[in-house]
């Protein structure tokens, strides 16, 4: 089971977040429906550990990432792991549609694509899109 952080440890991870974050511009939330075959398939692919290979950028430029891990747990709970900090959270979410809201530090974000081995998700927070791959 995934151990939760001490105080000093979730300021270091907000900091981090924030510094991770900078300056990003937030998009407004829109709905984002999806049928409830496709509901189906979306929760599947919503099972096992992620790493984020690639993000976009509002700009458009694309970066590599290896830093962060994502472990979606049973429950609605999603695990995150910043690999530079060592650090693990716990957070909640709920599906609204294709839109995952949470009360971690992003709150809002939707499930652009999924198959049985890759994630395309759009971060409303910081208007970056990730590329995750299972592993």
């Amino acid at each position: 089971m995934p151990r939760r952080l001490c105080p000093p440890m979730r300021v270091l991870f907000a900091i981090a977040a924030i510094n991770l974050v900078g300056c990003a511009t937030a998009t407004p939330v829109t709905p984002a429906p999806i049928n409830s075959g496709e509901l189906s398939r979306m929760e599947a692919a919503l099972t096992g550990s992620y790493v984020v290979t690639a993000r976009k950028l509002p700009s458009g430029e694309m970066r590599a990432d290896n830093q962060i891990r994502w472990t979606f747990l049973p429950g609605n709970r999603l695990e995150w792991r910043a690999t530079p900090l060592l650090a693990t959270i716990v957070v909640s979410y709920r599906l609204e549609g294709r839109n995952m809201l949470s009360d971690g530090m992003f709150k809002s974000m939707r499930i652009d694509a999924w198959d049985d081995k890759t994630l395309t998700v759009f971060v409303y927070d910081i208007s970056e899109t990730y590329y995750c791959s299972k592993i």
